[in-house]
């Protein structure tokens, strides 16, 4: 009679996988992030120079309409790539990236669905110059940017864990940038090109690697016949 104990290392497809969507994710919030900037750009310097309420609502209607469109493209990508891919992280490290995934997943689609209505109700107040909607925008906007800054959170957590598992240094790199981008937006451009770079770095190492075996335990234990 025969005995076998096999123990193996989490697969390394799990995080092949996750490390595609990231690269893809990175790629793909690069344009939304330029179309949010402007926008938002625009509209503060309208408030910073003095203008009426009635003449900012009237010239920044088509700017809202951009960023409308690009936290739509940006709630796409999120959901569609970086979601997935600290899923893949989870399922391949949940130590790691259990609460990472929890928060990009819940802070991400939760933050930019309310930021959505907030911006769709801002464009309605402004092409109808309403201020009464168009405050009322701002405020539910205000409440998708908190619970977007939980996902953001998550996401900058894992930056610094997928360091720690692919000895990727473009990854904290990014993971600072991306902490100075909540106080200097445009840094999150310089962290979304890092992160794509040391994804495609680390996919490219992980597929030169050999899988270890040493990692790989088995005891066999053999019993000798009853004669």
């Amino acid at each position: 009679m025969f005995k076998s104990l096999e123990t193996t290392t989490p697969s390394r497809d799990a995080l092949l996988i996750g490390l595609g969507k990231l690269k893809n994710a990175a790629l793909f919030l690069l344009l939304p992030v330029i179309l949010v900037l402007i926008g938002v750009s625009i509209i503060i310097t309208g408030l910073l120079t003095g203008r009426s309420l009635a003449v900012i609502t009237a010239g920044i209607a088509s700017v809202l309409i951009v960023v409308f469109l690009g936290l739509l493209l940006k709630l796409i990508a999120v959901y569609g790539y970086l979601i997935p891919a600290y899923s893949s992280f989870r399922e391949y490290d949940p130590a790691k990236f259990e609460t990472p995934a929890k928060l990009v997943k819940i802070g991400y689609v939760a933050g930019l669905l309310i930021m959505i209505i907030g911006v769709a109700l801002m464009v309605t107040g402004a092409l109808s110059k309403t201020p009464a909607s168009l405050m009322t925008g701002i405020a539910i906007t205000i409440i998708g940017t908190i619970f977007y800054i939980i996902g953001y959170i998550g996401l900058i957590i894992g930056m610094f864990r997928l360091k720690e598992l692919t000895n990727e240094g473009k990854f904290e790199i990014a993971g600072i940038f991306f902490i100075l981008g909540l106080f200097i937006a445009i840094l999150q451009l310089i962290g979304w090109v890092l992160t794509y770079l040391g994804a495609k770095n680390a996919i490219n190492k992980l597929s030169q690697t050999p899988i270890d075996k040493s990692t790989v335990a088995t005891e066999t234990e053999e019993t000798p016949p009853i004669p």
